[in-house]
C-alpha cells in the first residue's frame, strides 16, 4: 500500500466513525467514559509502583496519595457507567484540583534544586488552572 492510500482509508475510517458516534451518541459517550475510566485505573496503578519505587525519597507519600485518588476516579468511572457518564467532568475537576493541591504543596516542601521546586510548583498550577477551567 501507498501512503496516500493509507491516509485515504484512514481518512475514510474517522468519518465512519464520527457518523456513527453522531447516529449513536449514547455508546460513544459511554465508550469515552470506560475508556478513560481504564486509563484512571492504569495510571493510578502506575503512579503507586513509581512511589514504591521512590521510597527512599523524602516526599514520596505525595505520589501515593495522587496513585490512591486515580485508583479511585477509575473504579468508580469502570463501576457505574451511566453515573459515571453524567459525572465525568466533575471526576476530572476533584482529580486536578487534588493533584494540583497536591503538586503545589509538594513543591514548596522541596528542598535543593530551586529550578527543580519552581517547574514542581508551576506543573501544580497548572494544573489547577486546568481545573478551574473544567469547572467554568
Amino acid at each position: 500500500m501507498r501512503l496516500s492510500s493509507i491516509s485515504g482509508a484512514t481518512g475514510v475510517i474517522f468519518i465512519i466513525l464520527g457518523l456513527l458516534s453522531i447516529i449513536f451518541p449514547l455508546y460513544s459517550s459511554l465508550g469515552v467514559e470506560i475508556f478513560f475510566g481504564a486509563l484512571f485505573l492504569f495510571g493510578g496503578i502506575f503512579q503507586l509502583f513509581g512511589a514504591f519505587e521512590d521510597k527512599h525519597r523524602e516526599h514520596y507519600i505525595w505520589n501515593f496519595v495522587i496513585g490512591v485518588f486515580y485508583i479511585l476516579a477509575g473504579v468508580y468511572l469502570l463501576s457505574n457507567p451511566i453515573g459515571g457518564l453524567l459525572s465525568l467532568t466533575v471526576v476530572l475537576i476533584i482529580l486536578f484540583y487534588i493533584q494540583g493541591f497536591l503538586t503545589v504543596f509538594y513543591g514548596f516542601n522541596q528542598r535543593g534544586i530551586p529550578q527543580k521546586r519552581f517547574w514542581i510548583v508551576l506543573n501544580g498550577l497548572i494544573t489547577i488552572a486546568i481545573a478551574s477551567i473544567l469547572l467554568l
